[in-house]
């Protein structure tokens, strides 16, 4: 989970650059950036999801 996590920060960080350094390729490096934070969220929920099962916490 933290690889995959670190993975989507540093693609965040890389689009961000790339956008900074080629300001013609802003467009396509902005649909990568804003898929990422959604993508690290639904990570660190599926995680959260498993660890509650594995060790039997109800939250209701």
């Amino acid at each position: 989970m933290r690889h995959d996590v670190n993975g989507r920060l540093a693609n965040i960080v890389a689009a961000a650059e790339l956008m900074r350094l080629r300001p013609e390729s802003a467009a396509e490096r902005m649909k990568l950036l804003l898929e990422q934070p959604h993508k690290a969220a639904e990570t660190l929920l599926q995680f959260s999801n498993d660890f509650e099962k594995a060790f039997g916490i109800d939250r209701k």
